[in-house]
C-alpha cells in the first residue's frame, strides 16, 4: 500500500518511463513481482493510459533499497514549509535549465578550490563533509570560503 501512495505523486508530476513498452499489456503480462506492487491497480490497469501503466510498471521494479531512500527524500518533502518547497522547486528549475556546459565549469571551479586548500585543511574537510547534512555543508564551506578565498 506504501508504494501505491508515493507511486502517486509521481504520476502526477508526469515522471514517466523513458523505456519503451507496449500500451496494450494486460495485467496478465505482468510479472509476480510487478503484481504484488501494483495489486492496488489490478481492478483499474485496463482504464490506465499507456503511460500510466509504463510509469507503474517502472516504479514496481524498483530495488528495496531505492524505496526506503524515495521514502526518506518523500519525508523530507513532506516536512518543508510551502515557502520552503517553492524555494526547492525554483533551484530545480533553475538547475535544469543550466547548461551542461556551465555545470562543467562550476564543477571543475569547485574541485580547484578544494585542491587549493592546504593539505591538512583538504584533509579534514573530506572527512567531515560526508557526515554533514546539507546545511552544516553551506556552513562549513562558507567559514572555509572567508579563510580560503
Amino acid at each position: 500500500m506504501m508504494r501505491s501512495v508515493l507511486i502517486i505523486p509521481f504520476l502526477l508530476i508526469g515522471l514517466h518511463s523513458p523505456i519503451t513498452l507496449s500500451d496494450t499489456s494486460d495485467w496478465n503480462s505482468l510479472s509476480t513481482v510487478e503484481k504484488k506492487a501494483l495489486k492496488a491497480y489490478k481492478s483499474k490497469w485496463q482504464t490506465l493510459s499507456g503511460s500510466n501503466r509504463r510509469s507503474l510498471k517502472k516504479w514496481a521494479r524498483i530495488s528495496p533499497k531505492q524505496w526506503k531512500l524515495i521514502k526518506k527524500k518523500y519525508k523530507q518533502w513532506e516536512s518543508l514549509t510551502l515557502p520552503q518547497r517553492r524555494a526547492l522547486e525554483k533551484k530545480i528549475r533553475k538547475y535544469k535549465k543550466t547548461t551542461p556546459e556551465a555545470k562543467r565549469v562550476r564543477l571543475i571551479k569547485w574541485q580547484k578550490w578544494v585542491n587549493a586548500l592546504p593539505v591538512d585543511v583538504r584533509k579534514k574537510f573530506k572527512k567531515a563533509w560526508k557526515t554533514m547534512s546539507p546545511k552544516e555543508r553551506r556552513a562549513y564551506y562558507l567559514k572555509l570560503k572567508q579563510k580560503y578565498p
